[in-house]
């Protein structure tokens, strides 16, 4: 924990002397060298130029290893709230460089995720603030400990946490549409669905006559708040099970084109490919789906699809396809 707190001590001195960007861009920069990153051997990598195609930008700080670098940062003043132009900013040199990881460091400390195989523009999915004794922020500065630093680590932390986020986005979707005015009639039919494997018409057709339906809510963002946090707490050691990711081909292949058609049918195939050949197929509805969503974390939030769970199941690939239905 003292890293933490020292860390939040210097943020926070800057912060009430409203100290300009370039004294942050510095102490920043010796927090990293706290964590064990050296500028010596240029593993940070200050005022990063990269060339955009039609110009020269420059990244506040890069992060890289002997292997290749790892994170790009943007730094604001923590007297300064980030704004969407910043994150946009952060974002654009993700994208430039290829990096799966950028940080914004202001006002709070902020992850941004990006899968650079795919078209999805990054998310954040984790933020936390300069508060001494914070756990939350102690447990993220060791995974960014040069000594202990492992890419596959971080990438599951973030995969853990992605997941989490949208498992949080797909259920407020849901809870929003069943609170619509169709509500009941959509909570009806889900139920009408499920009594039928088990059950005769007659019985189901008994059962939802005389069934009555209220919908109603608490407070949806309260209660998910604590979604977006990590999940391990210890403050003695950080760990995760790193784990392979369920191979996914979409079909048609652009992600834009999928999810256009996907959105104008209303549903898509699933088709789960098993160890023994077999292949299993469902169906799935767009529901809580918009376009907006990620979609490769939409898929790997079903059941089949969990970490663990899809290599428990013999599953293979799966193929999501929206044409020849």
């Amino acid at each position: 924990m003292d890293k933490w707190n020292e860390i939040c001590f210097a943020i926070n001195k800057l912060k009430e002397r409203n100290s300009q960007e370039k004294y942050f861009q510095v102490e920043v920069e010796h927090i990293f060298e706290k964590l064990g990153w050296s500028r010596r051997k240029d593993e940070i990598l200050s005022e990063y130029s990269i060339d955009s195609g039609v110009s020269q930008v420059r990244a506040d700080i890069v992060l890289q290893d002997e292997q290749s670098k790892i994170l790009v940062v943007e730094l604001k003043r923590p007297n300064q709230p980030s704004q969407d132009k910043h994150i946009r900013q952060l974002s654009s040199y993700m994208k430039l460089l290829k990096l799966e990881y950028g940080l914004f460091i202001g006002d709070t400390l902020q992850l941004f995720y990006d899968d650079p195989n795919d078209k999805e523009e990054p998310i954040k999915i984790f933020e936390t603030t300069f508060h001494e004794n914070n756990n939350v922020g102690n447990e993220f500065i060791k995974l960014l400990e040069k000594q202990r630093f492992d890419r596959e680590i971080l990438q599951q932390f973030c995969e853990d946490l992605l997941e989490q986020e949208t498992d949080k986005k797909i259920a407020l979707a849901l809870i929003e549409e069943l609170k619509s005015d169709d509500g009941v009639s959509k909570i009806l039919s889900y139920l009408r669905e499920d009594l039928s494997n088990d059950y005769n018409e007659n019985i189901v057709k008994n059962v939802l006559e005389n069934l009555l339906v209220k919908v109603d809510s608490r407070n949806s963002n309260e209660s998910f708040q604590k979604m977006i946090e990590p999940t391990n707490n210890s403050q003695e050691k950080v760990t995760y099970t790193t784990g392979d990711k369920l191979p996914i081909e979409i079909i048609p292949n652009d992600v834009d084109d999928f999810k256009r058609q996907f959105l104008e049918l209303g549903y898509a195939k699933l088709c789960y490919h098993y160890k023994d050949g077999s292949v299993k197929e469902k169906i799935w509805n767009k529901r809580a789906f918009s376009e907006n969503a990620n979609l490769k974390a939409n898929l790997r939030s079903r059941p089949e699809a969990r970490k663990g769970k899809w290599k428990e199941m013999g599953i293979v690939k799966l193929v999501c396809k929206v044409d020849n239905l």
